[in-house]
């Protein structure tokens, strides 16, 4: 099984918090009231956070990749191979925090903004109001 990347995750965060979107204005106006069309957008914000927070260690596995010779030590590595970890280490960074900003912003805004109106949006799709 291959192992899932950052950007594979992230994915399914985007798609798991439009889903709960969907899946509540869906139950709002199938099964329950307007009011409950605003459930699935808490369900999606708190399936971003969880994505936000969930731990990324590629910077951690960058620096704690071991030499040549096998030794795992940092500090015992040339400075050069130091200096060359840290730059890959923070390119990591830097490519992680993209790659969250682009797909945590689309789920954290649909969501939220679900969460404020999908009772308005359930109301026009036909959900009772009481």
């Amino acid at each position: 099984m291959a192992k899932w990347t950052q950007r594979d995750k992230l994915m399914g965060v985007l798609v798991a918090s439009i889903g709960a979107c969907a899946a509540g204005v869906i139950y709002a106006v199938l099964w329950g009231r307007a009011a409950d069309g605003v459930t699935g957008g808490a369900l999606a914000v708190a399936i971003s956070f969880a994505g936000l927070f969930a731990a990324r260690d590629t910077s951690a596995q960058v620096l704690e990749m071991k030499s040549p010779d096998g030794r795992s030590d940092f500090e015992a590595l040339p400075v050069k191979t130091r200096i060359g970890l840290l730059k890959a280490a923070m390119a990591s960074l830097i490519d992680a925090q993209r790659i969250e900003k682009k797909f945590l912003t689309w789920s954290s805004v649909i969501g939220t903004l679900t969460w404020g109106f999908g009772d308005i949006l359930a109301t026009w799709l036909g959900a009772p109001l009481s």
